[in-house]
């Protein structure tokens, strides 16, 4: 794999994206970095993202190496249409984006130098900074990568990774940048999770031995929005709709099949601890909805091996323990 001004694609994962579209490809013609294929890949939308994307390309496709817009009949999911735009990457790198996602201007050439210079590295996040509708609105948020001083720390192993993983969350996939034959490698997004993509690729990455790591900077500005699944719920709802979505339909298995027997008992009970409340009505307005929920936050043991972690993780940042590379 070359390290010398390698091409990168920059794949765009649109679906009804109209309103937002020409902001992120916008953000993607004004990278420092030159060497960029351009993939857009739709997901079905029923808007006009594609004449949208299609007049835009029309009047910057020379500012590309290569420029490829994907549609389909039919609408697969996060994971099937990321895994379309995948296979179209001619790039070594690939960085996804979503339709309405924004790209600092010199976020793939960041991204680059660290990987040149870091040659044991395929697979980094970023910090974003998370903002509600237009940026005009000036409602932003630093996110941090999560677990950054103990699930990134030098010693540690993508074994290790992995079973923290299959136990608890960590990285943002908004700023994920990646070797396309960590992603080639590993079998690409897992179509099982049409609504869930980046989760259980992280867990398959370091499954297959591939390190994640983190580069200290903001890379990417990522647009929130209440309505989409992520973080969909309505006023008196407990829990979001990706996790009665994670729990109902996917049961977990992506982190199961990661887990040893005692573990698999134990989400096993933690999945019946959020199923009592979802069967329950899933509202905060029910005495025994909130009952249940207390319940769950009290002896799901996945709960508290993630505070276990994040304590662990406060103890590596309060002593120093991780120290950043230089970029």
């Amino acid at each position: 794999m070359s390290r010398e001004n390698p091409l990168v694609s920059v794949c765009v994962v649109t679906y009804n994206s109209s309103e937002f579209i020409i902001e992120t490809l916008e953000s993607i013609k004004k990278q420092t970095y030159s060497n960029i294929e351009l993939i857009i890949s739709d997901d079905c939308s029923s808007d006009d993202t594609i004449d949208v994307c299609k007049q835009w390309i029309d009047e910057c496709r020379n500012l590309f190496v290569n420029v490829l817009l994907i549609t389909t009949p039919a609408n697969t999911g996060t994971a099937g249409n990321a895994n379309r735009g995948l296979a179209a990457c001619h790039g070594e790198w690939v960085k996804y984006i979503g339709g309405d996602d924004i790209l600092l201007p010199d976020a793939i050439e960041n991204y680059y130098n660290y990987v040149k210079v870091h040659r044991n590295v395929f697979a980094l996040f970023s910090d974003c900074i998370e903002f509600r509708n237009r940026l005009e609105d000036n409602d932003f948020r630093l996110q941090r990568v999560a677990l950054r001083n103990f699930a990134f720390r030098k010693s540690i192993t993508a074994q290790s990774q992995h079973r923290i993983l299959s136990k608890t969350y960590f990285g943002l996939g908004a700023t994920f940048f990646c070797a396309k034959k960590v992603l080639v490698d590993v079998g690409g997004f897992d179509e099982r999770f049409p609504l869930i993509d980046d989760y259980p690729l992280f867990i398959k990455i370091t499954k297959y031995g591939y390190k994640l790591h983190l580069i200290p900077i903001v890379a990417v500005y990522k647009r929130v929005h209440i309505e989409s699944v992520s973080h969909a719920r309505s006023a008196d709802s407990i829990y979001s709709k990706a996790i009665v979505l994670c729990v109902n339909e996917y049961k977990l298995l992506y982190k199961r099949e990661s887990l040893d027997f005692f573990w698999r008992v134990m989400l096993s009970f933690s999945i019946f601890l959020y199923c009592n409340v979802i069967s329950s009505g899933n509202t905060n307005k029910s005495l025994k909805c909130k009952i249940y929920y207390y319940i769950q936050r009290l002896f799901d043991p996945f709960n508290w091996y993630s505070k276990v972690v994040n304590i662990l993780d406060l103890v590596y940042s309060i002593f120093g323990v991780y120290k950043w590379r230089k970029i």
